[in-house]
């Protein structure tokens, strides 16, 4: 399983949507909709993480630890 994979299947177990409002879809590709669902929790995470919508090092420890 790759880390877009995984980091998709976390943010839907979390109820983070895309862009459009539906559920994301379990595919390899980071775009639109995983980007904004990755940002809404990056923002989530206020003083915590920097929403930039780049799952970066920091973020992607904080994903995985909660």
């Amino acid at each position: 399983m790759s880390q877009k994979q995984s980091k998709k299947e976390i943010l839907i177990a979390r109820g983070f949507k895309g862009k459009d409002g539906k559920p994301l879809t379990l595919d390899r590709v980071a775009g639109t909709n995983t980007i904004h669902a990755l940002t809404k929790y990056q923002e989530s995470r206020e003083g915590v993480l920097e929403a930039d919508g780049i799952c970066g090092e920091k973020t992607w420890r904080d994903l995985i630890a909660l």
